[in-house]
């Protein structure tokens, strides 16, 4: 059997801190086109933003532990010269998920921002301000 490149080398990585675990890339779960709120349920409505704010606060995990192993990276980048070319691959690959983390979170907030305007507006429909109570609107 002929041993990759990276089986041969993963003792010498991990020994080195690096991980060598591939990690699938965050893949964002749409909660649905934001233009379609007005025909779902109350509890169809809540049950999107409560699945937003699970996979948010998930994301932001994920970015905390990014965080650490990117500063963890940095570190072993300043503090050896061995391994250089790998350990800038390793540090770019972090960065870049990191990127994409937020990039994910973003778009979150802005599916979040969506279903809580959709909310209030309901909210104000069903139950009037005095003010409009008293303009007959």
């Amino acid at each position: 059997m002929i041993q990759t490149t990276l089986t041969m080398k993963r003792p010498m990585l991990e020994s080195a801190g690096f991980s060598t675990r591939v990690d699938a890339p965050a893949v964002a779960h749409p909660s649905g086109p934001l233009d379609d709120l007005a025909g779902l349920t109350p509890f169809l409505l809540a049950d999107r933003l409560a699945q937003v704010w699970s996979r948010n606060a998930r994301r932001l995990e994920d970015l905390d532990r990014l965080r650490d192993k990117i500063d963890a990276a940095r570190r072993r980048l300043s503090s050896s010269s061995s391994g250089r070319a790998l350990g800038e691959a390793y540090l770019r690959r972090l960065i870049e998920k990191k990127d994409a983390c937020l990039a994910s979170i973003r778009s979150d907030r802005r599916a979040a921002v969506g279903l809580v305007r959709e909310c209030e507006r309901r909210q104000a429909l069903s139950n009037p301000s005095p003010l409009r109570r008293a303009v007959g609107v």
